[in-house]
């Protein structure tokens, strides 16, 4: 059970320098990915996205990368076929518009001429480099989001609780009220045919109860409810994300919860299914953050 939030941190070190790696996230409907890096790291950017994709299913992360080359790094990483490329252009340039000649350590600024220590290092010692960094950064973000899972669906247990005992009182008090509203229907229509010089047609009234039975019987959600329920807590013993099918479950769970309040009258009940929705809702909440 993993939680949508969470932060990690790597740092490696060499005679090159220092890069630390950061990754947060948040919760998200979507798969999002957002890579940080130095400029002269920029065109390892593919390479983070297709890394981190497969980490996670849904979520907005965030991967920033800080480079701190070594004091002998700079000087000997100079892109000097590029940089005396430029200055050629820029001199000509200069020349034709009558225009002075700027110094000539602006063109350090220019993306390309100075170069970082990676820049380079062999292909494959580059990426084993990278692939380390991230791996600890990955591990310590999959820990603090796998403790916060657990965290959140202890709240998400708790809360169902609440449902589950808003639902079993419901259960109960249906039955007692259920009885009630059929011997209160027939006291009044005996006590209206009574007043027209009738009497009750048993035949007739049994119709009426079968009727009535139909369009008050709330059994059917409530056995739905408790299967739901159980669907519901299965689902921590599944692999992999889980965030979207407890959804969808809930949205079930709501719906037979306003269907069933919709067919009773009863105040006791309506004010329990308004404590079960609320309780619902808390649990809905809590899923949003679970991936």
């Amino acid at each position: 059970m993993f939680s949508m939030t969470g932060y990690g941190r790597g740092r490696v070190e060499g005679q090159w320098g220092r890069l630390s790696l950061e990754i947060s996230s948040v919760n998200h409907r979507y798969q999002e990915i957002s890579v940080r890096l130095p400029r002269d790291m920029s065109r390892w950017e593919p390479w983070f996205h297709l890394k981190l994709r497969p980490l996670f299913n849904r979520g907005k992360v965030t991967c920033r990368v800080e480079a701190n080359w070594g004091p002998s790094s700079g000087a000997g990483h100079l892109n000097l076929e590029l940089m005396s490329s430029i200055y050629g252009e820029v001199k000509r340039l200069s020349s034709q518009l009558g225009a002075p000649l700027g110094p000539v350590t602006d063109l350090l600024q220019v993306p390309g001429v100075m170069e970082s220590p990676m820049g380079f290092m062999d292909e494959g010692e580059a990426e084993g480099i990278l692939e380390g960094l991230l791996r600890m950064a990955v591990e310590d973000w999959n820990r603090m989001r796998q403790a916060e899972g657990e965290y959140l669906w202890g709240e998400i247990l708790r809360r169902l609780g609440s449902f589950r005992s808003c639902v079993d009182r419901i259960s109960r008090v249906w039955g007692d009220r259920m009885e009630m509203a059929f011997r209160q229907a027939r006291e009044r229509v005996e006590e209206m045919l009574a007043g027209l010089g009738a009497s009750l047609d048993e035949s007739r009234w049994a119709q009426e109860l079968v009727i009535m039975a139909d369009r008050w019987d709330v059994s059917e959600e409530l056995s739905r409810l408790g299967s739901h329920v159980e669907q519901f807590l299965a689902v921590r013993d599944l692999k992999g994300p889980v965030g979207k099918r407890l959804d969808f479950i809930v949205q079930e769970m709501n719906r037979e919860v306003n269907t069933l309040g919709s067919k009773v009258n009863d105040p006791e009940i309506r004010s329990l299914v308004v404590d079960a929705k609320s309780a619902l809702e808390a649990v809905r909440e809590q899923i949003q953050n679970l991936e």
